[in-house]
């Protein structure tokens, strides 16, 4: 079973970004890997990159889209 993430964007013709904060840290920060100027209807195949760069998460401007529930 593969994990898959479908997130629906209504209208939305671009997302300015993606960003994957993986688990785990490596020297001094977490693993993050952006991805700007997703198209929308279509796959993103994201694989775990354990050479993306290590730094803070961007701060967001706007609420996010997601949120973790509590079950």
């Amino acid at each position: 079973v593969e994990p898959f993430v479908h997130i629906g964007l209504g209208k939305t013709a671009r997302v300015d970004s993606v960003q994957i904060i993986w688990p785990g840290r490596r020297g001094d920060g977490p693993l993050c890997q952006t991805f700007r100027n997703v198209a929308v209807d279509r796959v993103l195949t994201v694989s775990y990159a354990p050479n993306a760069t290590v730094r803070s998460p961007e701060p967001v401007s706007e609420p996010p889209l997601l949120t973790e529930l509590d079950s």
